[in-house]
């Protein structure tokens, strides 16, 4: 066989650590997230890391019988694609970021859907904020219900950054935290979203015109 004909290695890429788990704490996956213990011990919760963390690539991957390319480190655990039962249950991961937007309006309801979401192979979950965010002037405090999407607080912040530490222990794959700052005290919102380790942000100034309350009737 030519050398150029050889398949490449496959690469180990990195998992999260299981002993940086918030206080301890280790998810069932035959058990339903536990928002109250998430809450526990919020104040001296710290995030572990900061900034964009990308997938890492494998240049060869065989799964079953199948060569495939372009594809990522495995989850630790997952959910194919229905079709997968005729293939062996088999659960190829893209190379790319795979985004899903969470709008519930209740953050403890965001944070059981971004569970599902990184179950089924999400990597960046991005929070809408509620109709209304963008005449918000300052920053609220506690957790406070919206229309169309959760309010920015710190301790919603902070909750959902630490549920996401559980949930990649879980799932075995770094996630990134991505939310809208989308209101005119927007400048204290990116620090806030810096000091509690939320990985990605943009801002709309229109957010209520352009997005919210158009979707709304559109969607």
């Amino acid at each position: 066989m030519a050398d150029t004909d050889k398949r490449p290695e496959l690469i180990t890429a990195s998992r999260p650590n299981p002993d940086d788990q918030p206080s301890g704490i280790e998810l069932n996956p035959t058990q339903k997230l536990d928002v109250e213990e998430i809450l526990k011990d919020l104040s001296n919760y710290r995030p572990r890391r900061r900034g964009w963390t990308w997938r890492r690539r494998l240049p060869y991957e065989m799964l079953g019988p199948f060569d495939y390319r372009q594809t990522s480190e495995g989850l630790r655990h997952s959910i194919p694609l229905p079709a997968a039962q005729y293939f062996g249950n088999i659960d190829p991961q893209p190379d790319c970021v795979i985004t899903t937007e969470i709008a519930s309006g209740r953050f403890e309801d965001d944070i059981r859907r971004m569970r599902m979401a990184a179950w089924h192979g999400a990597d960046h979950m991005m929070v809408i904020r509620t109709a209304g965010q963008s005449h918000i002037d300052g920053l609220l405090e506690g957790t406070p219900e919206g229309v169309g999407g959760v309010p920015v607080t710190r301790k919603q912040v902070r909750a959902t950054r630490k549920a996401l530490d559980l949930i990649e222990d879980e799932v075995g794959r770094p996630i990134n935290f991505h939310s809208y700052v989308s209101g005119v005290a927007g400048p204290e919102m990116a620090v806030m979203f810096a000091e509690e380790g939320v990985n990605g942000a943009h801002q709309d100034p229109q957010y209520n015109i352009l997005y919210r309350n158009i979707n709304m009737y559109r969607s």
